[in-house]
């Protein structure tokens, strides 16, 4: 494995994960629809045309109403924030744990930020004082249609500004915490994944990033900071930040590869509390370390009972795009599978093994990722 270490100035790239960090103005705390108990679900109808202007999108904040006079918000500055990081390939999982001391007096919590132009889905999955509240940001029409299939949510829209502002309620606690997890795809450039973990603008910051091949890990590196990395083992790497402070200045960008012709991929499975999600993640085909279009993908799952694959039918990838499939697991899959499809010009067989050694918690994207494509397709066919 080859690690690169150094410090450049930041590429300025579109990550499918979509999160700048920032600071949310002050807003209005909104009453339009107020939570019913713990678990709500947000759907945020956002306008595109606002979207695409706005300047400087921003990341979930908390803001507190101070005086019971005011009609305002004021952003709570985080003392600490500690940001985890897991890649599975070509999924990612990032968390910020934002730790912040709630000043005394203060009447309602809310949870605001400005979602960014792209991409056009985007998940949040955030938790106030340990209290989830699950955000889905949309388009305006495609937040209509997944209000109406989901039971319980709450349909609200951005600002004129493109601004959301979603009610917590009081809290009584004079410190807490508020930890953001979201999840997607990291695009393949230049033979490379590279991901984005979006800038910590204030606070103490650290982080810990943990890399899964699947395969081993032949090169790592950041073209925007100094990083330090730890193998575990050929297919596992710990990374971290000489300076996590660096992180208040700039988007950290990773790279790593894995070469698709040591190791294509792997099948992992997860439990998410009422069965397992199988998942076929498979890195971008290559023939010479270039990277060639797929087509007519089938898969042969060796006699294991699964439903619910998504997508199904698998369509045409363009060249650089990783393979994955998610499914309901009806028994035990044991693997291993068979994709086969033409990869290039020539049809292959592709045989990709289970693998067990990843830890469970550092698969729960999978099932984030398998109910996401559940409600694209839902909104997709009404």
């Amino acid at each position: 494995m080859r690690v690169v270490r150094r410090t450049g100035a930041p590429w300025i790239v579109v990550c499918l994960l979509g999160l700048a960090m920032g600071c949310a103005g002050p807003n209005l705390i909104r009453r339009t629809a107020e939570p019913e108990g713990p678990g709500d679900t947000w759907i945020v109808a956002r306008d595109p045309a606002v979207a695409r202007a706005v300047t400087a999108s921003t990341a979930p904040a908390l803001v507190a109403r101070l005086d019971a006079a005011s009609t305002t918000s004021t952003v709570l500055p985080a003392e600490k924030t500690h940001v985890a990081v897991t890649a599975l390939g070509p999924i990612a999982s990032i968390d910020r744990t934002k730790s912040y001391t709630v000043p005394a007096g203060a009447l309602d919590l809310a949870v605001s930020f400005t979602p960014a132009a792209t991409p056009p889905r985007q998940d949040y999955v955030v938790h106030v004082g340990g209290r989830p509240l699950t955000i889905l940001v949309r388009e305006r029409h495609e937040a209509q249609e997944l209000a109406r299939t989901q039971s319980n949510a709450h349909l609200v829209p951005t600002d004129a500004a493109g601004v959301v502002t979603l009610p917590v309620g009081a809290v009584s606690a004079r410190a807490l915490d508020m930890r953001v997890e979201t999840s997607g795809l990291v695009p393949w450039r230049d033979g490379a994944y590279e991901l984005i973990v979006p800038r910590v603008p204030d606070g103490d910051v650290t982080l810990a990033a943990e890399l899964y091949g699947p395969g081993p890990i032949v090169v790592v590196s950041s073209p925007s900071h100094t990083i330090q990395a730890k193998p575990v083992s050929l297919d596992h790497l710990r990374v971290g930040l000489r300076d996590p402070q660096t992180l208040h200045d700039a988007d950290f960008v990773l790279r790593y590869r894995v070469d698709p012709d040591d190791r294509p991929g792997a099948l992992v499975v997860v439990g998410d509390g009422t069965s397992d999600v199988v998942g076929i993640v498979m890195h971008p085909v290559e023939d010479g370390h270039e990277a060639v279009a797929v087509s007519d993908v089938s898969i042969d799952w060796n006699g294991a009972a699964v439903t619910e694959v998504r997508p199904d039918p698998v369509g045409k990838l363009p060249a650089g795009t990783p393979l994955i499939v998610l499914a309901r697991a009806q028994g035990d899959v044991r693997g291993p599978v068979t994709v086969r499809a033409r990869c290039g010009r020539e049809v292959r067989a592709i045989t990709i093994a289970r693998d067990d050694a990843i830890p469970a918690p550092d698969l729960r994207a999978l099932a984030l990722l398998w109910a996401r494509a559940g409600r694209a397709t839902v909104t997709a066919h009404r």
